[in-house]
């Protein structure tokens, strides 16, 4: 059974909460267990938490859990970024998953708020994407173990990733 550490933004609290529930909701259906859940006051704020998570002998893999709504500025376009960024470095640093479950940049309140795929299917996606490879050995993990001429030690079907809303069906 995978382990599962969730990272939730509070800010947009009302869109991050039912991105969580719904997290948890395909979490559940797919077999895995959420160990822990993490609030932290942004999404800037979720690559020091989601490290504090991967430190930890009982979490497999991170999603982290935000909505960045676009401004009269960049600024959310510069919080991706930064966020995207900081979350694949920790994950490549700790050979353990960390799914980036952060809606943004370039959306308003109102298309958070009535589009489908966001306030709760979007967390859904990031999921089920950490699950297959958090059960594959660290040695795999790193990618810098598989020879060239043979493909030894590649992990078939590495770039298909399971769809919660569809079940466990490959997309």
């Amino acid at each position: 059974m995978v382990r599962i550490g969730i990272v939730v933004s509070e800010f947009n609290k009302e869109i991050t909460g039912r991105m969580l529930e719904a997290a948890k909701k395909c979490a559940k259906k797919n077999g895995a267990q959420v160990v822990d859940v993490v609030a932290v006051p942004g999404a800037y704020d979720a690559p020091l938490a989601a490290k504090q998570m991967l430190v930890r002998n009982d979490v497999d893999a991170i999603v982290a859990i935000g909505c960045v709504l676009k401004g009269e500025t960049k600024h959310d376009e510069v919080i991706m970024n930064s966020v995207a960024s900081a979350l694949t470095l920790l994950s490549l640093q700790f050979n353990k998953p960390v799914a980036l479950g952060i809606s943004g940049p370039g959306i308003n309140e109102k298309q958070a708020n009535t589009h489908p795929r966001l306030g709760g299917a979007r967390a859904r996606h990031p999921l089920p994407e950490c699950m297959p490879t958090s059960r594959v050995p660290p040695a795999s993990r790193a990618g810098n173990r598989v020879s060239p001429r043979t493909n030894e030690g590649k992990v078939p079907d590495a770039g298909l990733r399971p769809r919660c809303d569809r079940g466990l069906r490959w997309a």
